[in-house]
């Protein structure tokens, strides 16, 4: 079938920067409330438990709302998806500013939640089709300025936080970020595509992502990536706290890691020229490995930022694999409803992860659930070239690239 949204005719020189500045905005906002949201469960005393099911609220609505994102974007357009998913994310990040009971920050969750969910299937759909026939390099760009954004917004957290001396002003900062990137929102330019369909002509289509290997394969690595955030938030962001790091220091050190995925999304066209896509998960999920032994082994700065780099870098080479593994077999006129059935495994993570962890960080401790995670990750790095030989059979015998890749 042709592709006719493919967007020969779009100029990436608007489309691609303005998405960009998108994706950093919504970065910037996920990079501080990944350890503000730990750090003021904390600060009330509710315990890893409750900060585990808190974690994963954001979770359960990104599994409920994932194919409607995906769904919605292909019926009336990405943009329009986008505007309304960052309107929710504003109203999300303001309950953190009045409000400290538990429900209220389970319901701030959710919306947070809510507006992830819809915001990844139509982001990750529009960037997918600026620019068909160089996916690789444009993916990791638009990933790379999302990593970006996370790496800039936890020092400007940390900055507020030591300013005001209370974690409530990185939150306002998260609502402002939010309402700027609503703004850029308003201007993306439209991408060509197909005559929009009913969504019921949309929703038949989806058994068929069911059915695709491809898609299975890359859902696999979208649920690994996913493990990484949890992990930072219940488990990394706590054990550095009793290592004796304060909380501006917990906040800003986050930026390092977002360093490292920025990198990882930049370079992924480079690394993907170079490296078969099973070769690119096994270096990638092997060393996220190793990142956690090395991080339970020192915990403390500055070897810490090391770690951290090395973890932002590994994670963003899979986090980027599994988009393009979607993008690569999925129909143009489904491309949205396809990243959202890998974006639902993405989705059950955030939400099972959390969860789990937090059981596991009180029954075992901090350090040794580093460990133990460390022990899980590299034996299924070892084992993702058999994923690709079951799922992918004619990528899974190619260890390098052609020699005209």
């Amino acid at each position: 079938m042709a592709e006719a949204d493919s967007p020969a005719s779009i100029a990436p020189s608007r489309a691609l920067p303005l998405i960009m500045v998108v994706s950093g905005l919504f970065g910037a906002q996920r990079g501080m409330l990944g350890p503000l949201i730990p750090l003021y469960i904390i600060s009330l005393g509710h315990g890893f438990a409750w900060l585990g099911v808190i974690v994963a609220a954001q979770g359960a609505f990104q599994v409920l709302l994932r194919f409607f994102g995906g769904i919605f974007a292909d019926r009336f357009g990405e943009q329009t998806v986008l505007r309304v998913g960052f309107f929710i994310m504003v109203l999300g990040s303001m309950i953190f500013i009045f409000l400290s009971a538990i429900w209220a920050l389970i319901v701030a969750q959710l919306f947070i939640g809510a507006s992830r969910a819809v915001h990844n299937s139509a982001a990750q759909s529009y960037a997918s089709r600026i620019t068909e026939g160089n996916r690789a390099k444009v993916m990791g760009r638009f990933r790379g300025s999302e990593s970006l954004g996370s790496a800039i917004g936890p020092p400007f957290a940390a900055v507020a936080i030591l300013i005001s001396g209370g974690l409530a002003a990185g939150f306002v900062l998260v609502a402002i970020g939010n309402a700027l990137a609503l703004a850029m929102a308003l201007v993306l330019p439209r991408i060509p595509r197909q005559q929009s369909r009913s969504v019921q002509e949309i929703v038949t289509a989806i058994p068929s992502l069911f059915r695709s290997r491809p898609l299975l394969l890359a859902g696999i690595f979208a649920f690994w990536a996913a493990m990484a955030p949890s992990i930072y938030a219940v488990v990394a962001v706590p054990f550095f706290q009793e290592s004796g790091m304060s909380d501006a220091t917990n906040s800003g050190v986050t930026t390092v890691s977002s360093i490292g995925a920025a990198v990882g999304g930049f370079a992924f066209g480079w690394v993907a020229s170079r490296m078969s896509q099973p070769l690119i998960a096994v270096v990638g999920m092997f060393t996220f490995g190793l990142a956690l032994f090395a991080m339970a082994a020192t915990g403390t700065m500055p070897l810490v930022v090391l770690v951290l780099l090395l973890w932002g870098v590994t994670n963003s080479l899979v986090n980027n694999l599994r988009t393009v593994i979607a993008a690569e077999h999925s129909p143009a006129a489904n491309r949205g409803t396809a990243v959202a059935y890998v974006g639902t495994w993405w989705a059950m993570s955030q939400f099972i992860g959390p969860v789990a962890l937090g059981l596991i960080v009180a029954a075992v401790g901090l350090q040794q659930t580093l460990v133990v995670l460390g022990v899980v990750s590299v034996p299924l790095a070892l084992l993702s070239p058999l994923l690709f030989r079951l799922l992918l059979p004619k990528l899974a015998t190619e260890l390098v690239p052609e020699a005209s890749a």
